[in-house]
């Protein structure tokens, strides 16, 4: 091997399935194909991901892998807003939103091999008051979810379907205040709501598109509110989100925005899909361009 900059991996094993039992091997393979040396490391608690990559030295890197779910790749391109070095993912992930938005392989070996070959983009981040999202978060229902979530054991689709299914009778809409600013004018608005997305790109993951219209490099932020719905119209929702309609129906709004706050009583929010608490005001802005993805074209 040559002496140039290595390919960390860093591995959540406990994302989504776990990471494959070949995985070690499709990352070396790749390694000796390509001529470049690479380390594997493995997180072992929450937060281990951003601690990792936050301590590496920034001479040593030219790519940080993220194999893991969204919260992986979150915890990663966190501590790579303040550095050059860009991220590659390896989704293993439950839903595995934004690799899907970016057409990154779902396969393990061609995302690998991607992590190799592959080109710089820059895209956008939000900052939601002192942290950070890259793909979707929000409050309300979804958000309710993913605390709910959070405690199973086994956190796979079917689990998520689950917790969903639940919980969706029963829960309460919240009341929102919301405060944006769009091309340099100010809104204010006030509304009962299920559901609040703050969209980096389209998607929750597992190809449910909640904001059909956002993109990961506009400089904008997608606001999807989706009102209180009755019990016997979710189904037809549901199917909305996977026709990539939502923002089209009668009780969603649509906004895009460059910062905006958010008031509300709940606690519960996720952030990309990871539960979270935070507490009233919420600022968010856009940060443009903010961090580097390798993709494949």
């Amino acid at each position: 091997m040559n002496s140039e900059k290595f390919i960390l991996f860093i591995v959540n094993p406990k994302a989504g399935k776990g990471a494959p039992q070949n995985l070690e091997r499709i990352i070396t393979d790749n390694a000796s194909k390509f001529q470049t040396p690479v380390e594997i490391v493995y997180t072992a608690y929450a937060n281990h991901a951003f601690e990792i990559a936050q301590t590496i030295p920034k001479d040593k890197y030219k790519t940080i892998v993220s194999v893991g779910g969204d919260g992986t790749m979150n915890e990663i391109l966190k501590a790579l807003i303040t550095n050059s070095i860009p991220l590659a993912i390896v989704p293993t992930g439950s839903g595995n939103g934004l690799a899907r938005f970016l057409n990154i392989p779902l396969q393990i070996n061609h995302a690998v091999a991607l992590a190799f070959t592959g080109k710089q983009k820059a895209i956008d981040a939000l900052k939601i008051n002192d942290t950070y999202s890259f793909n979707v978060s929000g409050i309300g229902f979804d958000a309710l979810v993913a605390h709910r979530f959070h405690h199973l054991a086994n956190r796979g689709l079917w689990g998520y379907v689950k917790t969903v299914l639940k919980n969706i009778i029963s829960y309460k809409p919240i009341h929102l205040k919301i405060h944006y600013r769009n091309n340099e004018q100010e809104f204010n608005m006030q509304e009962s709501t299920f559901i609040l997305s703050v969209a980096n790109s389209n998607q929750f993951g597992n190809d449910v598109v909640i904001a059909p219209k956002a993109r990961i490099n506009d400089g904008k932020m997608n606001l999807i509110l989706i009102k209180p719905i009755a019990w016997y119209l979710l189904p037809f929702y549901t199917i909305q989100l996977f026709l990539k309609k939502i923002d089209t129906q009668k009780r969603v709004i649509a906004i895009e925005t460059e910062q905006c706050t958010i008031y509300s009583e709940s606690v519960q929010w996720h952030i990309d899909g990871e539960a979270v608490i935070l507490h009233s005001p919420v600022h968010i802005k856009v940060l443009p361009l903010a961090v580097r993805i390798i993709l494949s074209e």
